[in-house]
């Protein structure tokens, strides 16, 4: 039988030498293992804050393309005064030069306090409200012409209204020809619409 014969002094020298060898290669890969599972996570975390913000960027765009879309409709809003004020004395100041430039002595009216607008379709806009001051005015005209030129007074004054209902009635069977007479008798409700940019001050 065969008998293998070892020097083990020559395995102790190379056991010596291999053994650091063996250990630096093991702390080598270690530290190779744990710097690619560190590079992996900064790259998860990285594609994550870039898909974050290319979410962001898609929503940055969406609000440009709507403020572009109604930017002119906005300022159109602001330039004519709808926004967040109620010009309540202008309207009465002009519907009263209306009446006396047309010699309506019998003029009347009255605003009722604000109030929210009731159409679904206009509070649905949030964060906005709309806001509606009712006008309701009486007055004896000469021809249907003094109603057409009472209102275009209050288009004149800042803000923005709708007629909402008009009645004309005869105040004699015969048509008075003198400039003095009164031959119609009016009265008209008008909603006059505020837009406000601060709802929750709106509902106090």
């Amino acid at each position: 039988m065969l008998r293998l014969k070892i020097d083990w002094s020559y395995t102790k020298s190379s056991a010596a030498i291999s053994a650091p060898i063996i250990f630096v290669t093991l702390a080598l890969w270690w530290l190779s293992y744990a710097t690619l599972d560190k590079v992996r996570q900064e790259f998860h975390q990285a594609r994550g804050h870039n898909a974050q913000l290319q979410a962001q960027i898609v929503r940055l765009n969406e609000d440009v393309g709507i403020i572009t879309q109604y930017h002119a409709d906005f300022l159109a809003l602001s330039n004519r005064g709808v926004l967040d004020q109620d010009h309540r004395l202008e309207w009465i100041s002009r519907f009263k030069l209306g009446a006396r430039e047309l010699k309506l002595p019998t003029a009347r009216f009255q605003i009722l306090p604000q109030a929210p607008a009731e159409a679904a379709q206009i509070q649905a806009a949030a964060p906005v409200s709309v806001m509606i001051s009712r006008m309701k005015f009486q007055a004896e005209l000469l021809h249907e012409g003094d109603l057409l030129s009472l209102l275009r007074q209050l288009d004149s004054a800042p803000g923005q209204y709708h007629v909402t209902a008009c009645e004309l009635k005869r105040v004699h069977d015969q048509i008075a020809m003198s400039a003095a007479a009164s031959n119609l008798f009016a009265q008209c409700d008008l909603d006059f619409f505020t837009v406000s940019t601060r709802p929750n001050e709106a509902k106090k």
